[in-house]
């Protein structure tokens, strides 16, 4: 017996599917011209979503804590403090989040 249902379900194409990833990883942070940096950590989240075959758009957010240590001289503040003697040593932390958006085009897919 023949079923028209079955055949025309085989012969969709097959839709690529969304993807959620978890990103981590170390970052080296350094203050220009210092010659030093430290180790920060890095973790988001990316969703790509495919658009056409081969073609997909991600978009995330990834939280990064930098870590900053460097001699005075190397920084230059907007406004400097009003001291009779500038620190020798600035630590600095800066929280950051990255909202990045990429468009992605797989040219070459093996099947293993």
């Amino acid at each position: 017996m023949y079923n028209q249902k079955q055949v025309e379900e085989s012969s969709a194409p097959e839709r690529e599917p969304s993807v959620l990833t978890l990103l981590a990883g170390p970052d080296l942070t350094s203050v220009k011209g210092a010659g030093k940096s430290s180790l920060s950590q890095n973790v988001g989240l990316a969703y790509s979503y495919p658009l056409i075959k081969g073609l997909s758009v991600s978009v995330g957010a990834v939280y990064a804590k930098k870590n900053y240590k460097s001699a005075y001289s190397f920084y230059s503040p907007s406004n400097p403090p009003q001291l009779t003697q500038l620190p020798s040593q600035v630590t600095a932390v800066c929280d950051v989040i990255d909202v990045p958006l990429t468009a992605n085009y797989t040219v070459l897919k093996s099947k293993r």
